[in-house]
């Protein structure tokens, strides 16, 4: 266990935990499952595969319905309130109505689409990430587009502190840009955070968390303009991280190949769970009320109890 964790780069020490077993599967899918989303207002939890189905969950796990919202896999999909945005392959984004379970509107234009982010500080938007190396930003009220900006690489994911955007690409830049209207989209600065695609940035007061095959590294802002690798986590094969919290704690979970490892942070302690069913590319879903994780994980969904 002691070599699957790098200290980090202030040497700072780490209590270890051994390996707990509680890993269970949820639900078996025909198919293989692309993405899975929290819906908050309505006590939900939905699944989209590769063949454009979705499937509806409550949180205690119960599977209500599923329904075909296309014939093209589901790339991604975001909950605004009661509805989903669902970006397919090949296909423009949907508008679907969770309560209704029906598409209630197709957004022209925005074929290509492989990511998207909902913002709603300033202004209500979503941004949408495409393969034409740009930004759409569409007004959710009205679904009017607001502005295209112009990126020279592929958005993969998306998260934002204060009035900066941070984007993460393919080739393992995060890019800031501006939020603010009358400057949207101007870039503020690039960090060369990986040599691997970014898939997830997670945000806290003035760092970020990203991952790479190998590592978990903590950036921080050194200088309104700098930004420095503070912390390095090494874990084989890593496929993703998140945030699990409870009233009190915040821990790190990060999924490799058979393995869920939980990083407090509050005190440094490292908890391990041995998962057989987990592989290269599985995701986290956590809940701000529940000591628990759903991870989605091939054509299954395991759940997995945390303890704080």
């Amino acid at each position: 266990v002691n070599e699957q964790l790098l200290s980090d780069a202030r040497r700072r020490s780490t209590i270890w935990v051994p390996y707990l077993h509680n890993c269970e599967i949820m639900y078996k899918h025909p198919s293989s499952i692309t993405v899975l989303v929290r819906v908050p207002l309505l006590g939900l939890v939905i699944l989209g595969d590769d063949k454009g189905n979705l499937v509806y969950f409550t949180n205690n796990q119960e599977i209500l319905s599923s329904h075909s919202c296309s014939k093209s896999p589901i790339v991604d999909m975001i909950v605004i309130r009661k509805t989903l945005w669902i970006s397919c392959k090949n296909e423009n984004v949907i508008i679907w109505d969770i309560k209704k379970k029906k598409r209630v509107k197709t957004l022209n234009n925005t074929k290509g689409t492989v990511s998207l982010y909902h913002y709603n500080d300033q202004y209500n938007a979503v941004f949408l990430g495409t393969f034409r190396k740009e930004l759409l930003v569409i007004l959710v009220k009205k679904y009017k587009l607001l502005t295209t900006i112009k990126l020279n690489t592929i958005p993969l994911c998306f998260n934002h502190q204060s009035s900066i955007l941070f984007v993460g690409d393919k080739t393992g830049f995060v890019f800031a840009l501006s939020l603010k209207l009358g400057d949207l989209g101007t870039l503020k600065y690039v960090i060369r955070a990986s040599k691997e695609p970014i898939n997830r940035i997670l945000i806290s007061k003035n760092d970020f968390w990203i991952y790479d095959s190998n590592y978990v590294k903590l950036w921080t802002q050194s200088t309104p303009e700098n930004w420095d690798c503070l912390q390095v986590i090494k874990v084989e094969k890593t496929s993703d991280i998140n945030y699990v919290r409870n009233e009190t704690n915040k821990s790190l979970c990060i999924t490799s190949n058979k393995k869920i490892h939980q990083f407090h942070l509050n005190c440094e302690k490292q908890q391990n769970y041995n998962c057989q069913f987990l592989t290269n590319n599985s995701k986290i879903i956590s809940f701000k009320t529940q000591n628990s994780i759903w991870v989605l994980s091939g054509d299954v969904i395991c759940t997995h109890e945390i303890s704080f």
